[in-house]
């Protein structure tokens, strides 16, 4: 059984800022007493890219975390939903296709007023919730967009054309010029971070 939980693959469902060191147990909200302890397990996993549990166990040896406490870890991690098990690369595969054009359909919707906020990601086989920037940006780099600025540009075009404003925090903002700032500065985090994440994701 600690064999085939070795081979186990996983992957960060979220960003590692997000995370918060409460989690929902049985007996209700446990804070975790040791944090450091997380540390070196999210240092790993902060790549976004998939790893196994032994592979875990190999690179935290010097750290002197043994297999029983990652494990601890990974399941308090997984019942929050900040760790997510993924699928084989043969089913990745499978089904890379479904998803893709299931993407596809989502975010041509996302230029209009009815979008969906979730993609469909073929290594986690399941919905991961995508806001509509994100999307509108992924559909932008479908089409061949590369840079923050060809992003901005492609997503503002979008929001003139539905006769709506950016929003920041929440509010729309009025000025043109700092509208586009605010875009392109989320453009520019896109392409830096979360393009690669989706990426190995799948979506």
């Amino acid at each position: 059984q600690n064999s085939q939980w070795r081979r186990q693959r996983i992957i960060l469902s979220c960003f590692r800022e997000a995370i918060k060191y409460k989690f929902k147990g049985a007996q209700g909200e446990v804070e975790l007493q040791n944090e450091a302890l997380y540390q070196p397990i999210l240092d790993i996993l902060a790549d976004y890219k998939p790893h196994t549990v032994g592979e875990l166990e190999q690179k935290l040896a010097p750290h002197n975390i043994n297999f029983q406490t990652i494990c601890q870890v990974i399941f308090l991690l997984a019942g929050s939903g900040y760790v997510v098990p993924i699928q084989s690369p043969e089913e990745i595969a499978f089904v890379q296709g479904k998803t893709d054009r299931c993407n596809r359909f989502i975010r041509e919707r996302s230029c209009g007023t009815d979008g969906i906020n979730i993609n469909a990601s073929s290594v986690i086989a399941g919905g991961f919730n995508v806001d509509r920037f994100q999307q509108l940006f992924l559909l932008g780099v479908s089409l061949g967009k590369k840079t923050p600025q060809e992003l901005t540009n492609f997503a503002l075009a979008i929001f003139k054309e539905e006769n709506q404003k950016i929003l920041k925090d929440g509010q729309p903002i009025s000025d043109e010029a700092e509208g586009i700032a605010e875009l392109t500065k989320i453009a520019t985090t896109f392409l830096e971070k979360q393009l690669p994440y989706y990426k190995n994701l799948g979506i």
